[in-house]
């Protein structure tokens, strides 16, 4: 009795674990997809009909809601075959939502000019980048009691899932733009000459009055330059007299200065004779 009861306990923990990994593994594809969707805008916009402004913006639109939705059966039909889920899907998804652009608005999709060729593309494979916290985020989102036991599940069974590779278009051709550049540039030099020939004749009447007015005002210049040279020059002449009479002066009163002391020595002999024959008198009254 008990041997059943443990295998029928045992395998109603195997399908509620199996169950447990299933939703997991649609809640990381889901997360995967819009991830990828979210870090890839320039692959929506090389495939929304060749990068036209409108039908570029309808398609991403119309690309995010449908991500955005919240819709689940949109996008994971049934959470046992997201795993099975390959890019090439969501390629076909983007392909059928640039057609649907287009049979809605025909006028403006219609362009020989520009040509978009996803022919060739460059798959490169990228990791999902599961972790433990990861994980337990989308278990506690789920619902799910977490253990070791169902990490292990879900990494080993996540390692044989399909990676999402961006896809790179290579063919864009466009307009080239040197040539648009030349004939702007051309065009201008055109009209440049075109206006210098057809100058009206006030403005040469105007040219050459501003030419005179210059042409008269640097002959002032230098007629007052030369003046100014002359006064420089006299005033030059007159310091030179000047420095000259002041040596003169000068030595004039240096000479006075010397006379002046020859002077002075000769009141001092003096008034010393006066003394001493005042001195003499008195002595011969006494």
């Amino acid at each position: 009795m008990a041997l059943p009861e443990a295998s029928a306990l045992y395998g109603a923990h195997t399908s509620q674990m199996s169950q447990s990994v299933s939703s997991l593994e649609s809640a990381l594809a889901q997360f995967s997809k819009l991830a990828a969707s979210i870090e890839r805008p320039s692959e929506i916009s090389y495939l929304s009909n060749g990068g036209k402004g409108f039908d570029e913006w309808l398609a991403t639109d119309l690309h995010y809601g449908s991500i955005l939705s919240g819709d689940d059966t949109s996008l994971f039909p049934s959470p046992y075959l997201a795993s099975e889920e390959s890019p090439l899907l969501e390629q076909e998804t983007l392909y059928s939502t640039t057609s649907q652009t287009q049979t809605l608005f025909p006028t403006l999709t219609q362009s020989s000019e520009q040509v978009v060729s996803c022919g060739n593309l460059n798959l490169t494979a990228q990791p999902l980048g599961l972790s433990t916290s990861t994980l337990k985020r989308a278990a506690a989102a789920l619902n799910i009691p977490w253990s070791e036991e169902l990490e292990k599940a879900v990494l080993a069974h996540t390692k044989k899932l399909p990676t999402t590779m961006p896809m790179t278009p290579r063919g864009l051709r466009t307009t080239p733009v040197s040539n648009i550049a030349t004939a702007t540039k051309s065009s201008t030099a055109k009209r440049t000459h075109t206006a210098e020939e057809e100058e009206p004749g006030e403005v040469i009447a105007k040219r050459a009055k501003n030419t005179d007015a210059a042409r008269r005002s640097r002959l002032k210049k230098m007629v007052k330059l030369e003046g100014l040279q002359v006064k420089v020059s006299d005033l030059e002449s007159t310091n030179t007299r000047l420095n000259m009479r002041v040596a003169v002066l000068e030595t004039e009163r240096n000479g006075y200065l010397l006379k002046e002391a020859e002077q002075n020595t000769r009141i001092a002999q003096l008034e010393a004779k006066v003394l001493e024959a005042q001195f003499t008198l008195s002595s011969r009254s006494s």
